[in-house]
């Protein structure tokens, strides 16, 4: 049986006979696979274009950690500041 996989959040859908649809819930264009196997080994997974889902929230997640640690410093800075000119 025939899968369509979604390279964008990494869903996939079971096609039954007379079933046809090009697009995923998302909105990314769907890959049509043989079996689910064809597409997991690692020889497709270089092969596919662009971040997974997952690929994409570890991305965000580091980005935002980023963001929150320079903003933890930048306040200890001015508290630092406004403690030395109050003071």
């Amino acid at each position: 049986m025939p899968y369509l996989i979604c390279p964008q959040c990494d869903h996939y859908y079971e096609v039954e006979p007379g079933e046809e649809f090009a697009h995923c819930e998302c909105g990314q264009a769907l890959i049509q696979v043989e079996d689910l196997d064809e597409y997991y080994s690692p020889q497709m997974e270089s092969m596919a274009k662009g971040n997974t889902f997952t690929e994409e929230m570890a991305y965000q997640y580091h980005d935002n950690k980023k963001k929150g640690k320079n903003l933890t410093i930048i306040g200890g800075v001015g508290a630092i500041l406004r403690g030395a000119i109050f003071c």
